[in-house]
């Protein structure tokens, strides 16, 4: 049981816990930066953090809900090089194919003697030199006075490729490959056709003319020197300039040195 005198003292005590510290007596704080907080106010409210920031949300929206569109392509069985190798040889041989003397006669071309790739442009070629020169051309044997027959002994191309340097060689017993290394490199296509013409009068079979055999070759090379390159030159290459205006990167080297060294 407490006494009267102990029961004071303990609300004494009691009430005194229950008072605020003062402020000598309350534990230290850092001290508030007022002048800091205002000026990091004063940097979120300037217009251009808030442009900043719209900026951002703008690019990040038009990100999110970008699109994408995606070109299918496709190659052609044969390259146009290709055609264009033999197309050209095939201008060159018939440039150098004579014909006989048909102007204001009717003429017929017998074609089942030629076997080769791009018959209808050899066909179509031969067709146009002769309304060059005044035939006048019909589709039926029999209604002719000269037939011209036009056969092949070769059209096509092929390749080759050249390089000076030293092939990939693996060590023996060394987990070591040395590289390959070439200093200079030349790959070549050519396109080739070797053509022969002869006519004789459709009615008596009489040869008229021999226009004998013709051979041309047109070809397309690029070559690098030391990694340098490729330089590019070639009947079609020209053919290709020369029709469209272009000009590679051969032909401005050439015009700026004056020059440049062929290795064909």
């Amino acid at each position: 049981m407490l006494l009267p005198s102990h029961c004071n003292n303990f609300k004494n005590a009691q009430t005194a816990s229950d008072r605020p510290l003062l402020e000598s007596q309350q534990p230290d704080k850092p001290p508030r930066n007022d002048s800091y907080l205002s000026k990091k106010d004063h940097f979120m409210a300037t217009p251009q953090l808030r442009g900043s920031l719209l900026c951002g949300a703008f690019v990040t929206a038009i990100l999110c809900f970008s699109g994408c569109t995606t070109s299918r392509t496709t190659d052609t069985a044969r390259t146009g090089l290709e055609q264009l190798l033999i197309s050209n040889a095939v201008d060159q041989t018939l440039a150098k194919t004579a014909l006989p003397p048909v102007s204001g006669r009717k003429v017929f071309v017998e074609d089942k003697y030629l076997d080769a790739v791009d018959k209808g442009y050899i066909i179509g070629s031969l067709h146009q030199k002769l309304l060059i020169n005044g035939a006048q051309l019909v589709d039926a044997k029999d209604a002719s006075e000269v037939t011209i027959e036009v056969f092949s002994g070769g059209v096509g191309t092929d390749n080759v490729e050249t390089f000076l340097g030293s092939p990939g060689l693996t060590v023996p017993g060394l987990p070591v490959e040395l590289p390959e290394i070439r200093l200079y490199e030349k790959k070549s296509q050519y396109g080739t056709a070797k053509l022969g013409v002869v006519a004789y009068a459709t009615k008596s079979g009489e040869m008229l003319f021999d226009g004998g055999r013709a051979l041309a070759r047109a070809d397309d090379s690029k070559w690098s020197v030391l990694g340098i390159g490729p330089f590019e030159e070639g009947t079609v290459r020209e053919e290709v300039n020369s029709n469209t205006g272009a000009t590679d990167f051969t032909a401005r080297v050439a015009n700026a040195a004056g020059n440049v060294p062929s290795f064909r």
